[in-house]
């Protein structure tokens, strides 16, 4: 998702956007660095003939086994490992395509992902995730920001007024579901900067 939708951006513009992607780089490779590193730990425990491995597998494990259905069951437990699995706790903040306007605003920080929650939206209560489901970028607006002229914003923005929101910033989400933009208080300028820093106009 993080390489795709910076293609599809890219591919969209008159003119090169060398940072857009060169992101996925700065954004992506800690992540791998991570993932081989818990990738190395697990193949490690599991083949490794050092002694401790091996004593853990072959003495422990036996004994740890039977509670294992039990600690399967623990929602708590499982959350973790899920959350672990799914990259969930993947963060982009020191990216340059997280942004925090000014002044600063409520909700989650620019480069975290967008937590899922129930909304109010055109009337209806909604899950964000649903809401920014579509492909492209999702400005959500709060309940009392003015509304921005949609014609410059591009051709991938999405508007969207979350009226269970109080305050008069908005959120720019990504197409990955990370927030890429945050501010307490519209402004068109530093909005339509990070716009063009993203390729979406």
């Amino acid at each position: 998702m993080n390489l795709g939708w910076k293609l599809a951006f890219a591919l969209d513009q008159v003119q090169g956007h060398d940072a857009l992607l060169d992101s996925y780089s700065l954004e992506r490779r800690p992540v791998a660095r991570q993932v081989l590193a818990l990738t190395h730990l697990v193949f490690f425990a599991e083949s490794s003939t050092n002694p401790l491995p091996a004593f853990l597998r072959g003495t422990l494990m036996p004994v740890a086994a039977p509670a294992l259905p039990l600690l399967l069951g623990r929602p708590l437990l499982m959350a973790q490992v899920v959350r672990v699995l799914s990259q969930r706790w993947v963060r982009y903040r020191h990216s340059a395509l997280s942004v925090q306007g000014q002044p600063g605003g409520p909700g989650p920080r620019p480069g975290d992902r967008l937590a899922d929650e129930e909304v109010n939206c055109d009337g209806r209560r909604l899950r964000l995730h649903d809401l920014t489901a579509r492909p492209g970028l999702h400005l959500l607006l709060q309940r009392d920001t003015v509304v921005p002229d949609a014609r410059p914003l591009g051709n991938h923005v999405s508007l969207h007024r979350v009226a269970s929101w109080p305050g008069h910033g908005l959120l720019a989400v990504r197409p990955d579901g990370h927030v890429g933009f945050r501010t307490g208080q519209y402004d068109a300028g530093q909005l339509g900067a990070w716009l063009d820093l993203v390729g979406a106009r």
